[in-house]
């Protein structure tokens, strides 16, 4: 990928027709290839990031993906991806073991948050002669997902095909594999994506929501899913792109303000909260939560910084339970977030 790891910050970047195209081979279960970031690792964002007219091939890697090969690594290892958007073709090839893994966004995601993606893509899983896979999953927003949160996602449309006849088939609009206890919330996904030649129905929840193409193609459908339009998208009319469909805004801010203050799952989510934010480089801030809003009895937390981002990570919350936060420093304090423990 462009970036072959990335524990940092990615943001606001556009790749126009991007072809990631390779021969090399192997079947390890962390080779594969995508646009942006091979592994995203811990405490890795990629945010408003936008890859249009691609073509990832990798015949004889077992992960291609859109965005991220992998979305954090194992469980335990949290990264995040949002506000991005995939258009384009993916290909991979077969794997023995845990079986080869495609997504749009990305192929691989453990304890870490997948939120307000949009993918457009056409996946194929390819066979041969020497190695045959007995597995496979594949999701136009994440094929192997692990304890993922996916919130406000949307499966824009394309397809998913498998080659060959392999046994287990792990493939939804929305993700793969359904084997482990993800969150989801608002996801949705066009009623004209077909998986194997077929359209599917909703009635699995790695499936999304159903809706209609024409609905995608009209702003209220994303705001109605918490897609945020005054700072974070704005709506293509055709012009930029091909498809009407949202586009992240570049975002700007000034260095005199807290900006996009963000609650992030860290590890343990029943009682760890990451947090980001930008503010000017090289100052001292704390993240401050508590149960109460007045914020009486509240725990403190001092926040790291690179450049312009700041993060903090509170911890020894308890579970099941409603907090709220703010960041404090520089003579600032920012607006009032709520979030609630698993």
């Amino acid at each position: 990928a462009f970036i072959r790891i990335n524990t940092g910050t990615v943001k606001d970047i556009v790749f126009a027709s991007p072809k990631i195209t390779t021969q090399a081979l192997s079947t390890g279960g962390y080779s594969g290839a995508a646009v942006i970031v091979g592994d995203n690792a811990n405490g890795g964002v990629i945010s408003g990031c936008t890859v249009t007219d691609a073509t990832v091939s990798a015949p004889n890697l077992p992960k291609a993906a859109g965005i991220a090969v992998m979305n954090g690594r194992a469980p335990g290892v949290n990264a995040a991806i949002r506000n991005c958007v995939f258009e384009g073709t993916l290909t991979c090839g077969p794997r023995t073991g845990y079986g080869p893994q495609l997504g749009g966004i990305t192929a691989y995601s453990a304890t870490s948050t997948i939120e307000n993606c949009l993918a457009k893509a056409d996946m194929t899983c390819l066979s041969n002669d020497s190695i045959q896979s007995t597995r496979v999953h594949a999701g136009l927003i994440c094929g192997y997902p692990n304890n993922v949160t996916f919130r406000g996602n949307v499966a824009y449309g394309g397809s998913i095909t498998i080659q060959g006849e392999v046994k287990e088939q792990n493939l939804g609009r929305i993700y793969g594999l359904k084997e482990y206890n993800n969150i989801l919330k608002n996801n949705i996904a066009c009623g004209n994506i077909t998986i194997n030649g077929s359209t599917v129905p909703d009635t699995d929840k790695n499936q999304g929501t159903t809706v209609t193409a024409d609905s995608l193609t009209r702003e209220a459908t994303y705001q109605n899913i918490g897609w945020n339009f005054d700072l974070y998208w704005e709506m293509n009319d055709g012009t930029a792109y091909p498809n009407k469909y949202p586009v992240p805004k570049l975002f700007e801010y000034s260095n005199n303000e807290i900006n996009q203050l963000t609650a992030v799952i860290s590890g343990d989510n029943a009682q760890t909260m990451g947090f980001t934010w930008y503010y000017q480089a090289g100052k001292t801030m704390e993240v401050q939560v508590s149960k109460s809003q007045d914020f009486s009895n509240a725990q403190s937390f001092t926040a790291t910084g690179t450049d312009t981002c700041y993060r903090a990570k509170a911890t020894g919350l308890n579970a099941g339970t409603k907090y709220y936060y703010q960041v404090v420093g520089d003579g600032k304090t920012s607006k009032i977030g709520v979030f609630t423990t698993a």
